[in-house]
C-alpha cells in the first residue's frame, strides 16, 4: 500500500510538473 502510495505521489508529481509545462499559469 505505501509503495503504491508512493508511485501515485510521484506520478501526481510529474503529472503537475507536466501540467505546469504545458499551462503555465
Amino acid at each position: 500500500m505505501e509503495l503504491l502510495l508512493g508511485i501515485f505521489s510521484a506520478f501526481g508529481l510529474s503529472a503537475s510538473a507536466g501540467l505546469n509545462a504545458y499551462i503555465p499559469l
